[in-house]
C-alpha cells in the first residue's frame, strides 16, 4: 500500500512514513559499518616513557644550554657557528624537507573544507539530423482522408529538427562538502600535523649534530696547533743533538755509528712534524667543509689554548632525554602519525556523508532564428559506503598497524640507544679524568728530572745530550697529556650532543596508544 497524498496541481508527497523508512536504512548502514569495522586493540609494543639510566645522576635543570658552545668563551668558534647556521647545505636539506611536510599538511587540511567546481563552455556547430517521418498504416484511414494524413507527417522529422549552424553554450557549478561524520579526514590531518613535527624534530637534528661536528672538528685543529708547537720543539731539538754528536765525533771523543741514531731521531721528528702539519690542512678542509664555504673563504685560524675541560658531570645537566633528543622526539612523533593513521583506515569502514549542489544551464541559438534553453538546479545529501570491497579495507587497516608496530619498536630501540650514547660519554669522562691525573704526575716528575739535568749540566758534571732528551722526554708527557685534555673535550662534546645540545621541546603522549585507547585527534599546526 502506497503512503501518499495530494498535492496542489496534480503533485503528490511522501507521507512521514517515507522520511522514516529512509532514516530507518540510514540506521542500517550506520550499524553495517559498525559491524565490519575492526575493534581498536592494545599494541604488541609499548613505548618507553623512561630512559634506562639507573645509577647515573639526574638533574633537572637546563645544562647543555641552546647555545651551549658559547660556554667555552671563543670568538672564533662563535663567528663559525654563526657561518654555518647561515649556510650549511645540510640544513637546508633538513628545511627543505620540513617545508615539504607542512605542504602536505596544507593538503590534508583543505580537504576538510567546501569544494565548488564551476564549468563554462560556449559551441558553435552545423548539425545535419535524419529522422524518419512517420506514416498512417494502409487501411487505418479510408481514402482522401489517410492521404491528407500522410501529407501532414511528411517531413516532420526534418521540422522538428532542422539542418543549419547554431550556438550553444554553458554553464554550471558543483559544490561538495565531506561533513567527515566519522573522523576519516580529521586523523588524515593529524597523522600530516605528526609527520610534519617530525620533521621539524628532524631539522632540529641536524642542527645539533652540525653544532657538535663543528665544535669537535674545531678543538681537534686547536689540538693539533698543540701538538704542531711540541712537534717544531722536538725538531729543533733533535737538530740541536745532531749537532753535538756531529762535533763529538768530529772531535775524536764518540764513535761514528752514534751519527746514525741522531740524524734517525732527527728524521723521526721531521715525519711527526710533517704528519700533523698535513693534519692541520685536513682539518681546515673539514671545517670549511661544514661552514660551507672553501678553504680560502675560510680564513686563517687563530691557535688558542684548549678550553678547561671537568671530568664531573654538571650538577645543572638534564637526562630526561625523551624531551630533549631531538631524534627520540621525531620518534615519538611517527608514532603520532602512524596512530591517526590507524584511525583513518578504521573510519574508512564507515560511510562517506557529503552534502553537494549542482547547477547548471544550457541553452543554444540556432542561426535561422528560435531558442531553446535547461536550466537547473540541485541539492542534498549523499551517503557512499564500501559494501563489498575484496577484503582490501582490512588488508589497509592491519597494514597501517604493522606500521605503528614499527614505529614504536624503532622509538624503543632508540631510546635504549641514547641511554647507552649518555652513559658511555658519562663512564669515559670520569675514565677520562682519572687519566689525566695520572699523567698530570708523570709530567710533574719529567719536569722535575729535568730541572735537575739542567743543573748538572751548568755544573760541568753532565753531559749536555742529556739535557735535550730529557726535554724530548717532557715533551713526550706533554703530548700525552695534551691529548688526555684533547680526549676529554672530545667526549664532553659527545656528552653535549648525546643530551640533545640544547634541544627542548614538546612530545605527543603516546601511552594511550599502546593501549588501544581512542585517542582524539588534535590538529597541532607546526
Amino acid at each position: 500500500m502506497t503512503a501518499e497524498r495530494p498535492g496542489p496541481a496534480g503533485q503528490s508527497f511522501l507521507r512521514p512514513t517515507g522520511r522514516l523508512c529512509g532514516r530507518l536504512a540510514l540506521a542500517g548502514l550506520l550499524v553495517l559499518a559498525g559491524c565490519r569495522a575492526p575493534a581498536p586493540r592494545p599494541t604488541a609494543f609499548t613505548p618507553r616513557e623512561e630512559v634506562p639510566l639507573a645509577g647515573l645522576p639526574s638533574g633537572r635543570a637546563g645544562w647543555p644550554a641552546q647555545a651551549w658552545w658559547q660556554a667555552f668563551g671563543d670568538p672564533q668558534l662563535d663567528r663559525l657557528m654563526d657561518r654555518a647556521m647561515a649556510g650549511s647545505p645540510t640544513l637546508a636539506e633538513a628545511e627543505a624537507r620540513y617545508r615539504q611536510a607542512q605542504t602536505m599538511v596544507e593538503q590534508a587540511r583543505a580537504q576538510l573544507n567546501p569544494q565548488v567546481q564551476a564549468m563554462l563552455e560556449g559551441t558553435h556547430g552545423y548539425a545535419h539530423p535524419h529522422v524518419p517521418s512517420p506514416s498512417v498504416p494502409a487501411g487505418a484511414l479510408p481514402g482522401a482522408a489517410g492521404q491528407a494524413a500522410n501529407d501532414e507527417l511528411s517531413g516532420l522529422g526534418s521540422r522538428l529538427l532542422p539542418s543549419g549552424w547554431s550556438n550553444s553554450f554553458g554553464g554550471g557549478a558543483l559544490a561538495s562538502w565531506d561533513l567527515d561524520a566519522f573522523g576519516k579526514l580529521r586523523a588524515s590531518l593529524a597523522a600530516a600535523v605528526g609527520q610534519a613535527r617530525a620533521s621539524e624534530a628532524e631539522r632540529a637534528a641536524a642542527a645539533t649534530s652540525l653544532q657538535y661536528n663543528l665544535a669537535a672538528s674545531y678543538y681537534a685543529w686547536q689540538a693539533n696547533a698543540a701538538m704542531l708547537d711540541i712537534a717544531r720543539r722536538d725538531r729543533d731539538l733533535a737538530a740541536a743533538n745532531l749537532a753535538i754528536v756531529e762535533a763529538r765525533v768530529g772531535a775524536g771523543v764518540d764513535d761514528p755509528t752514534s751519527l746514525d741514531d741522531a740524524r734517525s731521531q732527527l728524521a723521526s721528528a721531521s715525519q711527526q712534524l710533517a704528519r700533523l702539519e698535513g693534519q692541520a690542512r685536513l682539518g681546515e678542509a673539514q671545517l670549511a667543509a661544514l661552514v660551507g664555504v672553501s678553504v680560502a673563504e675560510l680564513g686563517p685560524l687563530t691557535a688558542r689554548p684548549l678550553p678547561p675541560s671537568s671530568g664531573a658531570l654538571p650538577a645543572d645537566a638534564s637526562l630526561a632525554l625523551i624531551a630533549r633528543r631531538p631524534d627520540l622526539v621525531a620518534n615519538r612523533w611517527r608514532i603520532e602519525a602512524a596512530a591517526r593513521n590507524v584511525d583513518a583506515a578504521r573510519a574508512a569502514f564507515y560511510p562517506d556523508i557529503r552534502l553537494t549542489a549542482l547547477g547548471a544551464y544550457l541553452g543554444t541559438n540556432p542561426t535561422d532564428g528560435g531558442h531553446a534553453h535547461l536550466a537547473l538546479f540541485n541539492f542534498g545529501p549523499s551517503i557512499s559506503l564500501p559494501l563489498l570491497d575484496g577484503g582490501r579495507l582490512t588488508a589497509q587497516y592491519e597494514g597501517r598497524r604493522a606500521e605503528l608496530e614499527a614505529a614504536i619498536a624503532a622509538y624503543n630501540a632508540s631510546v635504549v640507544q641514547a641511554a647507552q650514547d649518555v652513559a658511555q660519554q658519562v663512564l669515559t669522562l670520569g675514565q677520562l679524568d682519572r687519566e689525566r691525573e695520572a699523567q698530570g704526575r708523570m709530567v710533574a716528575a719529567a719536569r722535575d728530572r729535568l730541572a735537575r739535568v739542567e743543573q748538572r749540566t751548568r755544573s760541568g758534571v753532565a753531559d749536555p745530550r742529556q739535557s735535550l732528551r730529557e726535554h724530548m722526554q717532557l715533551d713526550q708527557q706533554l703530548a700525552g697529556a695534551l691529548d688526555l685534555e684533547a680526549q676529554l673535550l672530545r667526549t664532553r662534546l659527545a656528552l653535549i650532543h648525546a643530551l640533545g645540545g640544547g634541544y627542548q621541546a614538546d612530545v605527543p603522549d603516546v601511552g594511550a596508544i599502546a593501549r588501544g585507547a581512542p585517542t582524539p585527534s588534535k590538529d597541532r599546526t607546526p
